[in-house]
């Protein structure tokens, strides 16, 4: 089974997830041009793209925060899942690394699925390219609210390109 997120406009390319069978991981590929050199957060959230018409900073706003099938950690709920290392579904690799505007990159995730029955499944969400590093949760900040947006969102920054993430029929 496979599934694609396009990014187009200033920033294209795609993003490819395939995985052979319901208990397999999920491998992914990321071809991205037109980033800024450097890292950048990277992770699949909980909305579909409804409106294409939108500004990508307004149609970014609307994706819900990081696609996670356990309960979240907030300041209310500090037993909720942490974002960075083994957190969110949705935090795939955390960051992508952009060289010469350009990257590619490969890796194996094994807390998604591509498979309906699987409550990690991913089809139907959103892809987003953050502006800043990821700090995967792991920075400990003399800012106050710096330290409990790393459980959060990993102090990624601007949302600066989003895709649905959508099925390939073969």
């Amino acid at each position: 089974m496979e599934a694609i997120a396009e990014f187009k406009g200033n920033i294209e390319g795609c993003v490819k997830f395939s995985q052979k069978d319901i208990n397999d991981v999920v491998r992914v590929e990321v071809k991205i041009n037109g980033l800024e050199d450097g890292f950048h957060g990277f992770h699949i959230h909980e909305k579909k793209i409804e409106d294409f018409d939108l500004s990508v900073e307004e149609c970014c706003k609307k994706l819900g925060g990081h696609f996670n099938v356990g309960e979240k950690w907030s300041l209310e709920n500090q037993n909720g899942t942490k974002h960075g290392p083994g957190g969110h579904n949705g935090d795939l690799c955390n960051n992508i690394y952009v060289k010469n505007n350009y990257v590619e990159k490969y890796f194996n995730c094994n807390n998604i699925s591509l498979f309906e029955e699987k409550e990690e499944y991913i089809i139907g969400r959103s892809i987003i390219i953050h502006e800043d590093k990821d700090d995967c949760g792991l920075i400990d900040y003399d800012d106050e609210n710096k330290n409990i947006e790393r459980f959060i969102t990993g102090n990624a920054g601007k949302r600066i390109a989003c895709s649905n993430i959508l099925k390939i029929e073969l």
